[in-house]
């Protein structure tokens, strides 16, 4: 872990992925989005528990990124670092208005992910967000 005041003065010649990465912080892929904040690039895939695989398939959770139940979803993105945390509804719908419209962003929603069994049926993609 690096100590506060050291991370103060790493700030202007450090991004802040690299410093939560050298602070001990699981990473992944992110970009500056136009709304102007930071948000991951693919879906989360961090071991969080509960998380599951679609399909409970290994491969699946490589390709597709991890399933997550509400808890463990907000679990995962805050393992990412400093200000890292899941999206508002608004957060959602402003981005997706950006690139089309919420309809853009895959028919059916939760139901590509739906699992057939216990508190996996309510286990969903993850996409986190940070100012």
């Amino acid at each position: 872990m690096i100590p506060v005041a050291l991370q103060a003065l790493l700030l202007p010649l450090l991004s802040l992925p690299l410093l939560d990465a050298l602070a001990g912080a699981a990473t992944a892929p992110s970009r500056r989005m136009p709304d102007g904040k930071e948000w991951t690039s693919e879906n989360l895939s961090i071991d969080a528990d509960p998380s599951y695989c679609h399909g409970d398939a290994r491969p699946n959770c490589s390709r597709y990124g991890r399933l997550y139940t509400w808890d463990s979803a907000e679990r995962g993105c805050r393992s990412l670092g400093a200000g890292w945390r899941l999206p508002t509804d608004a957060e959602w719908r402003q981005l997706a208005r950006h690139y089309g419209g919420v309809g853009h962003f895959g028919e059916g929603g939760l139901a590509l992910h739906r699992q057939s069994e216990g508190e996996k049926q309510r286990a969903f993609s993850v996409r986190c967000v940070r100012p």
